[in-house]
């Protein structure tokens, strides 16, 4: 009777959180929000009593250094987009009880330890990892499980997305002499290859790449493949889930990419392989304009206009007032002028850009790039902005939303050192699109490859893509080169 009044208070606390989404939907919560939801009040307040006995302040945090929950304010927005669906990785998101995938690791874990000769799992465990404070360095929010139940549960992970590297990278069906052909009882479908590559790529459902360089080396004399190999197979695995370079895996495959990208290596998880693709800088012959937009500019031959209406509806730069305003001379730029109300109004954009559809008037093109968020740029004196073309397809959404997600939580907030930025992207693209005109404009422009199946979709995904992400996830770069397309809507 205990257990069922726990149960529905737990499902009762599900709904009140989440009153939009139906259980079922959303069943592999984090799993210490499972725990939080499903106590008691005498058991929260034992909970809390503990919490405050061994809660310690940390100097410092370093983001680099830990997996982690996407946070709420994120996960309220859409809970689907960060909940696996079959398959759980790593301790976060995983009860210790029965689940579909445990068959197929359990397999993984028998034909690993057949092929490396190893007789007890114990060895494997005991070089992954030797000590608990290991698992406290890499997990934030770590599940209270005995230490041997975490470090089976890890091992038994690291082992499965090992063999599953190999049976991407492997010709299936017919593979049953190769090492991994095993795997294709269980994953013999492309449904199932597409949720389970989705999964892996979900922030909290990771396995740290330490355990991963670890793997390929027991016992060293018998191992798989060397981290070269590794650096390929991880390189294979971000290019069938990048969609920046979907459009391109046709000329990855061609060119069977005999060397990869060693940085993969030094990344936090497959979710950290994924977001270095997605924003790392390429090389300039990657970096190719696709087509130059023909938008036909209607706007710049309307008759000049002195009503304000016409200035509110942003035909500034068309309207009489606009060429009275330009300044002749220097003594025409002084603070005061209407030219200095304009400049000022340039400036008062809330780091937003206008609609697509509005900077075609203004003489504003688009070009799509073949690259990732690196290649964003705007070229002043040719009054256009290269973006990185998107491919959008089902799964595209929750791998947008759980790199924003990373980015937010383990990455300098708006740096581009390294190359781009997502969040800065994302509300790039958020502020282009309002309206399927948008969608078309940049359609057409190459942009976008839009296969949802409408463009109302795609509009939808981009309005709600951004809500609740913190205001300093716009990089330095990206505020310049918004100011700079806004002085030209509004200046010329």
């Amino acid at each position: 009777m205990m257990m069922t009044q726990k149960a529905s208070h737990g499902k009762q606390m599900a709904q009140h959180l989440h009153p939009y989404y139906p259980i079922p939907t959303i069943h592999n919560f984090p799993i210490e929000q499972l725990h939080q939801m499903n106590l008691n009040p005498v058991e929260w307040e034992i909970y809390m009593k503990e919490e405050i006995k061994n809660a310690e302040h940390k100097s410092t945090f370093e983001k680099q250094k830990v997996i982690g929950f996407v946070p709420r304010a994120l996960f309220e927005v859409k809970p689907q987009s960060y909940c696996p669906r079959i398959l759980t990785i790593g301790p976060l998101y995983q009860n210790l009880e029965p689940s579909p995938m445990d068959r197929c690791k359990a397999l993984c874990v028998k034909k690993f330890m057949e092929r490396h000769q190893i007789s007890n799992v114990g060895e494997i465990m005991n070089e992954l990892i030797p000590d608990s404070q290991e698992l406290s360095n890499i997990y934030f929010g770590l599940p209270t499980y005995k230490f041997e139940s975490m470090r089976l549960l890890v091992t038994v992970d690291t082992i499965f997305i090992h063999e599953f590297l190999l049976f991407l990278s492997e010709d299936c069906p017919d593979s049953q002499e190769k090492k991994s052909g095993y795997l294709y009882t269980f994953v013999n479908n492309g449904i199932t290859i597409s949720q389970i590559l989705r999964d892996l790529l979900l922030i909290g459902n990771q396995i740290s790449m330490s355990f991963l360089k670890k793997i390929i080396n027991i016992p060293k004399e018998l191992a798989d493949f060397t981290e070269n190999d590794l650096v390929k197979l991880l390189d294979y695995f971000v290019a069938v889930n990048d969609p920046f370079r979907i459009s391109r895996f046709k000329e990855w495959e061609d060119n069977k990419r005999k060397q990869g990208d060693n940085n993969l290596l030094n990344c936090e998880h497959l979710l950290d392989c994924l977001y270095v693709s997605c924003t790392q800088k390429e090389s300039a012959q990657h970096s190719t304009v696709l087509q130059i937009s023909t938008e036909p500019e209607k706007s710049m031959n309307r008759s000049r206009c002195f009503q304000l209406t016409d200035i509110l509806l942003g035909g500034w730069k068309k309207s009489k007032m606009y060429t009275d305003c330009l300044p002749k001379t220097a003594e025409h730029s002084k603070p005061g002028t209407c030219f200095d109300w304009a400049w000022k109004k340039s400036n008062n954009h809330g780091g937003r850009l206008q609609p697509a559809s509005e900077l075609i008037k203004a003489g504003i093109r688009f070009k799509a790039r073949e690259g990732n968020t690196s290649v964003i740029k705007y070229h002043k004196s040719k009054s256009r902005l290269d973006l990185p073309r998107l491919v959008v397809y089902d799964g595209t959404e929750d791998i947008l939303r759980n790199l924003i997600a990373h980015e937010q939580t383990s990455k300098e907030e708006g740096n581009t050192s390294n190359g781009g930025n997502v969040c800065g992207y994302a509300m790039i693209m958020d502020s282009l699109i309002d309206t399927q005109e948008d969608i078309a404009i940049l359609t057409r422009a190459k942009v976008l490859e839009n296969h949802l199946g409408s463009d109302e979709r795609l509009v939808q995904m981009w309005n709600e893509m951004c809500i609740n992400i913190c205001d300093g996830a716009y990089p330095e770069e990206f505020k310049s080169m918004i100011n700079e397309i806004m002085e030209h809507y509004w200046i010329g």
